[in-house]
C-alpha cells in the first residue's frame, strides 16, 4: 500500500492543525510505521536518526517526546508495526499540537521512515475519529502527496 515517507533534505515533520479543543478531551493517537530497508521505499536510518511523536503546547513548545522508533535498532523487514499513545493528563491539559518528527537524517532519500494510518481518538473510549479538513479533494499527480476523498485521507 501507498504511504507517507519522510524523506527530504531539510525538516521531516507532520504536524497537525490547533487540535486542543479535541486534545483537552484525552485520547489515543495510534499509527502503523515502517523503517526503511533499501527495498521497500527507503534506506534504512542510523543511530540517532529516530522516529518521534512530539506533543507540542500553543507557542509549538514541546510538553513531551515519545520515541516510536529507534533508528538504530532492528527491525522487521517489510512490517508496519503499531505504535499506540494515551494522552496523559499534562498532555490534556496543555497539548495543542501533534507532531510526528524524524529526529535526523543523512538527507536526501536516505534514513526513511514510512506511516500509515494516522489516527486520534478523542474523548471516551470508541469516541470520535478526528478528521482531516480542507485537503485537496482529487489525486494529486505526485507521489507521496495527502488528499481528501469525502472525509476519507489518502496518500498517494
Amino acid at each position: 500500500p501507498n504511504y507517507f515517507l519522510f524523506t527530504g533534505s531539510n525538516t521531516r515533520q507532520l504536524t497537525t492543525k490547533n487540535i486542543n479543543s479535541y486534545l483537552s478531551q484525552g485520547g489515543t493517537i495510534s499509527c502503523y510505521y515502517i523503517q526503511g530497508n533499501s527495498s521497500n521505499g527507503g534506506e534504512n536510518a542510523d543511530n540517532g536518526e529516530d522516529l518521534v511523536l512530539d506533543i507540542l503546547g500553543i507557542t509549538y513548545n514541546i510538553i513531551i517526546t515519545y520515541t516510536i522508533s529507534q533508528g538504530s535498532t532492528s527491525y522487521p523487514n517489510n512490517i508496519f508495526s503499531l505504535f499506540t499513545h494515551v494522552l496523559t493528563s499534562i498532555e490534556v491539559a496543555l497539548g495543542y499540537y501533534i507532531r510526528f518528527r524524524q529526529t535526523s537524517s543523512s538527507q536526501s532519500a536516505f534514513d526513511t521512515y514510512g506511516m500509515k494510518w494516522l489516527n486520534f481518538e478523542y474523548g471516551v473510549v470508541g469516541g470520535t475519529d478526528i478528521r482531516f479538513e480542507n485537503l485537496p479533494t482529487t489525486a494529486p499527480s505526485e507521489n507521496g502527496r495527502v488528499w481528501n476523498n469525502n472525509g476519507i485521507l489518502y496518500i498517494v
